[in-house]
Protein backbone atom coordinates (compact mmCIF):
# COMPACT_ATOMS: atom_id res chain seq x y z
CA UNK A 1 0.00 0.00 0.00
CA UNK A 2 1.41 3.41 -0.93
CA UNK A 3 0.86 6.34 1.45
CA UNK A 4 1.97 9.97 1.47
CA UNK A 5 2.02 13.24 3.35
CA UNK A 6 1.82 16.53 1.48
CA UNK A 7 1.58 20.17 2.52
CA UNK A 8 0.05 21.54 -0.66
CA UNK A 9 0.14 25.29 0.16
CA UNK A 10 -3.54 25.42 -0.78
CA UNK A 11 -2.63 23.94 -4.18
CA UNK A 12 -0.57 27.07 -4.85
CA UNK A 13 -3.77 28.95 -3.98
CA UNK A 14 -5.90 27.03 -6.42
CA UNK A 15 -3.57 27.19 -9.42
CA UNK A 16 -2.10 23.68 -9.10
CA UNK A 17 -5.16 21.51 -8.40
CA UNK A 18 -4.90 19.56 -11.66
CA UNK A 19 -1.13 19.09 -11.29
CA UNK A 20 -1.43 17.74 -7.73
CA UNK A 21 -4.27 15.44 -8.72
CA UNK A 22 -2.16 14.08 -11.58
CA UNK A 23 0.90 13.74 -9.34
CA UNK A 24 -0.74 11.57 -6.71
CA UNK A 25 -2.53 9.48 -9.34
CA UNK A 26 0.64 8.77 -11.34
CA UNK A 27 2.50 7.76 -8.17
CA UNK A 28 -0.24 5.32 -7.24
CA UNK A 29 -0.90 6.89 -3.84
CA UNK A 30 -3.69 5.07 -1.98
CA UNK A 31 -3.82 7.08 1.26
CA UNK A 32 -2.61 10.63 1.78
CA UNK A 33 -2.66 13.23 4.51
CA UNK A 34 -2.86 16.83 3.27
CA UNK A 35 -1.99 20.01 5.12
CA UNK A 36 -2.90 23.61 4.20
CA UNK A 37 -6.15 23.07 2.32
CA UNK A 38 -8.46 25.93 1.32
CA UNK A 39 -12.20 25.43 1.05
CA UNK A 40 -14.18 28.08 -0.80
CA UNK A 41 -11.68 30.86 -0.03
CA UNK A 42 -11.38 33.91 -2.23
CA UNK A 43 -7.66 33.39 -2.79
CA UNK A 44 -8.23 29.88 -4.19
CA UNK A 45 -11.07 30.83 -6.48
CA UNK A 46 -14.00 29.77 -4.31
CA UNK A 47 -13.51 26.05 -4.92
CA UNK A 48 -13.37 23.00 -2.67
CA UNK A 49 -9.68 22.28 -3.18
CA UNK A 50 -9.67 18.80 -1.59
CA UNK A 51 -12.70 17.60 -3.51
CA UNK A 52 -11.28 18.91 -6.79
CA UNK A 53 -7.93 17.22 -6.17
CA UNK A 54 -9.55 13.89 -5.32
CA UNK A 55 -11.98 13.80 -8.23
CA UNK A 56 -12.96 10.24 -9.14
CA UNK A 57 -9.60 8.75 -8.13
CA UNK A 58 -10.14 9.09 -4.38
CA UNK A 59 -13.75 8.19 -3.56
CA UNK A 60 -13.19 8.68 0.17
CA UNK A 61 -11.93 11.96 1.58
CA UNK A 62 -12.36 13.92 4.80
CA UNK A 63 -11.79 17.62 5.37
CA UNK A 64 -11.26 19.09 8.84
CA UNK A 65 -11.24 22.90 8.93
CA UNK A 66 -9.08 24.63 11.51
CA UNK A 67 -10.42 28.14 11.04
CA UNK A 68 -12.55 30.46 8.94
CA UNK A 69 -10.37 32.28 6.44
CA UNK A 70 -10.70 34.64 3.47
CA UNK A 71 -14.40 34.06 2.86
CA UNK A 72 -14.13 30.30 3.34
CA UNK A 73 -12.23 27.81 5.48
CA UNK A 74 -8.68 26.54 5.89
CA UNK A 75 -7.55 23.22 7.34
CA UNK A 76 -6.24 19.69 6.82
CA UNK A 77 -7.60 16.57 5.20
CA UNK A 78 -7.17 12.96 4.21
CA UNK A 79 -7.95 11.08 1.01
CA UNK A 80 -8.14 7.33 0.44
CA UNK A 81 -9.07 4.73 -2.12
CA UNK A 82 -10.31 2.62 0.82
CA UNK A 83 -13.32 3.31 3.04
CA UNK A 84 -12.40 5.82 5.73
CA UNK A 85 -14.30 7.47 8.55
CA UNK A 86 -13.37 10.24 10.94
CA UNK A 87 -12.99 8.89 14.47
CA UNK A 88 -11.89 11.97 16.35
CA UNK A 89 -10.75 15.57 16.00
CA UNK A 90 -8.52 17.03 18.71
CA UNK A 91 -7.88 20.77 18.97
CA UNK A 92 -4.26 21.52 19.78
CA UNK A 93 -3.24 24.04 22.38
CA UNK A 94 -1.92 27.08 20.51
CA UNK A 95 -1.86 29.94 23.06
CA UNK A 96 -3.97 32.07 20.73
CA UNK A 97 -1.72 31.40 17.74
CA UNK A 98 -3.15 29.97 14.50
CA UNK A 99 -5.59 27.13 15.34
CA UNK A 100 -4.26 23.58 14.84
CA UNK A 101 -5.91 20.16 15.00
CA UNK A 102 -5.18 16.44 14.98
CA UNK A 103 -7.54 14.30 12.92
CA UNK A 104 -7.80 10.56 13.56
CA UNK A 105 -9.44 8.23 11.05
CA UNK A 106 -10.18 4.53 10.75
CA UNK A 107 -9.84 2.67 7.45
CA UNK A 108 -10.87 -0.73 6.19
CA UNK A 109 -8.00 -2.04 4.04
CA UNK A 110 -9.45 -5.17 2.44
CA UNK A 111 -10.73 -6.37 5.79
CA UNK A 112 -7.79 -5.10 7.84
CA UNK A 113 -8.23 -2.15 10.19
CA UNK A 114 -5.81 0.77 9.95
CA UNK A 115 -5.81 3.96 11.98
CA UNK A 116 -4.50 7.03 10.19
CA UNK A 117 -3.89 10.43 11.75
CA UNK A 118 -2.90 13.77 10.28
CA UNK A 119 -1.80 17.08 11.79
CA UNK A 120 -0.03 20.39 11.17
CA UNK A 121 1.81 21.77 14.19
CA UNK A 122 2.61 25.38 15.09
CA UNK A 123 5.71 26.89 13.52
CA UNK A 124 5.70 29.95 15.75
CA UNK A 125 6.68 28.48 19.12
CA UNK A 126 8.73 25.41 20.10
CA UNK A 127 7.27 25.30 23.62
CA UNK A 128 3.78 25.07 22.15
CA UNK A 129 4.91 22.22 19.88
CA UNK A 130 6.06 20.25 22.93
CA UNK A 131 2.49 20.31 24.23
CA UNK A 132 1.15 19.44 20.79
CA UNK A 133 3.49 16.46 20.49
CA UNK A 134 2.42 15.30 23.95
CA UNK A 135 -1.22 15.49 22.84
CA UNK A 136 -0.46 13.48 19.68
CA UNK A 137 1.31 10.80 21.71
CA UNK A 138 -1.52 10.62 24.23
CA UNK A 139 -4.18 10.24 21.52
CA UNK A 140 -2.34 7.67 19.39
CA UNK A 141 -0.43 5.49 21.87
CA UNK A 142 -3.20 2.91 22.24
CA UNK A 143 -4.16 2.74 18.54
CA UNK A 144 -2.75 -0.08 16.44
CA UNK A 145 -1.84 -0.35 13.67
CA UNK A 146 -1.39 3.42 13.35
CA UNK A 147 0.18 5.72 10.78
CA UNK A 148 0.63 9.47 11.27
CA UNK A 149 1.07 12.11 8.58
CA UNK A 150 2.01 15.72 9.11
CA UNK A 151 3.88 18.94 8.73
CA UNK A 152 5.47 19.18 12.17
CA UNK A 153 7.45 22.41 11.71
CA UNK A 154 10.27 21.10 13.87
CA UNK A 155 13.67 22.80 14.15
CA UNK A 156 15.44 19.61 15.27
CA UNK A 157 14.79 15.87 15.19
CA UNK A 158 15.05 16.02 18.99
CA UNK A 159 11.51 17.40 19.08
CA UNK A 160 10.21 13.95 18.15
CA UNK A 161 11.52 12.30 21.32
CA UNK A 162 8.10 12.35 23.01
CA UNK A 163 6.60 10.18 20.25
CA UNK A 164 6.83 6.41 20.62
CA UNK A 165 6.26 5.83 16.89
CA UNK A 166 8.84 5.03 14.23
CA UNK A 167 9.63 7.73 11.67
CA UNK A 168 10.45 7.80 7.97
CA UNK A 169 12.20 11.19 8.03
CA UNK A 170 14.95 10.80 10.63
CA UNK A 171 18.54 11.61 11.54
CA UNK A 172 19.64 8.47 9.69
CA UNK A 173 17.53 9.16 6.59
CA UNK A 174 16.89 12.93 6.45
CA UNK A 175 14.42 14.16 3.84
CA UNK A 176 14.44 17.90 3.09
CA UNK A 177 10.81 18.33 2.15
CA UNK A 178 10.56 22.12 2.58
CA UNK A 179 12.02 23.88 -0.43
CA UNK A 180 13.15 27.19 0.96
CA UNK A 181 16.56 27.56 2.56
CA UNK A 182 15.79 27.66 6.26
CA UNK A 183 18.08 26.19 8.93
CA UNK A 184 16.04 22.99 9.19
CA UNK A 185 14.04 21.75 6.20
CA UNK A 186 13.07 18.21 7.31
CA UNK A 187 9.71 19.29 8.68
CA UNK A 188 7.30 16.82 7.04
CA UNK A 189 7.09 13.20 8.14
CA UNK A 190 5.31 9.86 8.15
CA UNK A 191 5.25 7.96 11.46
CA UNK A 192 4.18 4.35 11.94
CA UNK A 193 3.59 1.99 14.83
CA UNK A 194 3.68 -1.74 15.48
CA UNK A 195 2.08 -3.91 12.84
CA UNK A 196 3.31 -1.74 9.97
CA UNK A 197 6.43 -2.32 7.88
CA UNK A 198 7.95 0.34 5.64
CA UNK A 199 9.46 -1.16 2.50
CA UNK A 200 10.34 2.04 0.65
CA UNK A 201 10.22 5.79 1.30
CA UNK A 202 11.31 8.80 -0.73
CA UNK A 203 10.62 12.38 -1.79
CA UNK A 204 8.71 13.42 -4.89
CA UNK A 205 9.87 16.73 -6.30
CA UNK A 206 7.00 19.01 -7.24
CA UNK A 207 6.45 22.52 -8.53
CA UNK A 208 2.95 22.70 -7.07
CA UNK A 209 3.80 23.74 -3.50
CA UNK A 210 6.57 25.08 -1.28
CA UNK A 211 6.77 21.53 0.12
CA UNK A 212 7.55 18.27 -1.65
CA UNK A 213 5.50 15.15 -1.04
CA UNK A 214 6.96 12.34 1.06
CA UNK A 215 5.59 8.93 0.11
CA UNK A 216 6.19 5.41 1.40
CA UNK A 217 5.21 1.83 0.67
CA UNK A 218 3.85 0.01 3.71
CA UNK A 219 2.77 -3.49 4.65
CA UNK A 220 0.12 -4.04 7.31
CA UNK A 221 1.09 -7.18 9.18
Amino acid sequence: MRVATYNIQSADYGKSIKEISKEIKELGIELIGFQEIDDMTNRSGKVNVLEDICGKDFPYFIYVPTMDFDGGRYGIGMASVYPVKLVKTVKHETAELEPRVLMICELDINGKKLYAANTHLSYENADIRVKQFEAVENELKDLSPIILFGDFNITSFDEYKVLSLNKVNSEETPIKSFKYEIPFRCIDNIFYGNGIEITNATLNNSESSDHDMIWADIKIQ
